[in-house]
């Protein structure tokens, strides 16, 4: 009787260290479950991230585009002459600064278009090679805004420099086909 109560015995302090490793096993599993969790939460994290970074990249190098098709178009355009102010408008960016567009005429009543301002990227100076820059805000921030063309205010404007206004109309395109994809 004595090998019976030897047996039981060790019977039971392994059933006592098999319910232990269980338990043991079973906090394993939790904290291998919220390891998993959080491996999840980071990855897509790091997904948003990445996709965030694609679309400014994209973005950037969209205004670069526009930019540099517009300096090349525009480069042997330029006055020589005195120029007067005829109409200036603004825009006000959501996220900080302001554009503006100046109308000039000279003394023959060509109409040129120039840019300035300030966005949270940058400076726009009142140079050429921010053209695209300008026109890139502006739309994206109508866009924004709601507008699928150009207000009437800055039709007014552009109407004397159809090929200044071609670019904003081409920019406004690309934006609204961005929407419906």
């Amino acid at each position: 009787m004595s090998d019976n109560t030897d047996l039981l015995r060790e019977c039971a302090r392994l059933s006592v260290v098999n319910s232990e490793l269980i338990i043991d096993n079973s906090e394993l599993t939790i904290d291998n479950s919220e390891l998993l969790i959080e491996n999840l939460r980071v990855k897509a994290e790091t997904m948003r991230v990445k996709a965030e970074n694609l679309r400014l990249t994209q973005r950037l190098n969209q205004m670069n585009n526009l930019a540099r098709g517009m300096y090349n178009d525009f480069k042997l355009d330029r006055p020589n002459g005195t120029l007067i102010e005829n109409n200036r408008e603004s825009l006000e960016l959501k996220n900080g600064g302001t554009i503006y567009f100046v109308q000039y005429v000279d003394r023959t009543g060509k109409s040129y278009i120039s840019t300035e301002g300030f966005t949270p990227e940058g400076d726009i100076a009142p140079k050429l090679y921010y053209f695209g820059y300008a026109v890139f805000f502006m739309v994206e921030e109508l866009v924004g805004q709601g507008f699928s063309g150009l207000p009437d205010r800055f039709l007014k404007l552009f109407h004397q420099n159809p090929k200044f206004l071609k670019y904003v109309v081409k920019e406004f395109d690309r934006m609204m086909a961005m929407d419906y994809l």
